[in-house]
C-alpha cells in the first residue's frame, strides 16, 4: 500500500467512533484488526472467518448481514451502555496487541 494512501486510511479510521464493515463474505478480516488497533467499537457480521477470532459480546457485537433489522438491537445496546461500547473497543485492541502483529503483516504484504 502506498504510504500516502495508508496515512489517509489510518487518519480516517482513527477519526471514526464505530466500525461497521459491510461484510457478506470475509475470510479473515484485517480491517477489523485495524479498527481494533485504533480502539474502535466493531460491529461485524457473523460470516466467513470472523466467528473464529471475533467473540460476540466480548470484543464485538455480531449482526446478521442478511437481516437489516438485526442491526437495530445492536445499536440500541451500544447506545444504552456506553461502558459496554468502550469495553468492546478495549478488548479488541488488547486482542490485537497481545496476539497479532500488524506491523509484521504490513512489512510482509504491503
Amino acid at each position: 500500500m502506498h504510504d500516502g494512501k495508508y496515512l489517509a486510511y489510518t487518519t480516517l479510521i482513527h477519526a471514526a467512533g464505530l466500525f461497521l464493515p459491510p461484510f457478506f463474505h470475509e475470510p479473515f478480516g484485517i480491517v477489523i484488526l485495524e479498527a481494533w488497533s485504533a480502539v474502535l467499537q466493531v460491529l461485524a457480521s457473523n460470516v466467513g472467518g470472523l466467528p473464529h477470532f471475533v467473540e460476540d459480546g466480548a470484543d464485538d457485537l455480531f449482526f446478521d448481514p442478511n437481516d437489516g433489522d438485526s442491526l437495530e438491537p445492536v445499536f440500541r445496546r451500544l447506545n444504552d451502555a456506553i461502558v459496554l461500547a468502550q469495553q468492546l473497543a478495549e478488548a479488541g485492541c488488547t486482542k490485537v496487541d497481545s496476539r497479532i502483529r500488524l506491523d509484521y503483516y504490513y512489512t510482509q504484504c504491503c
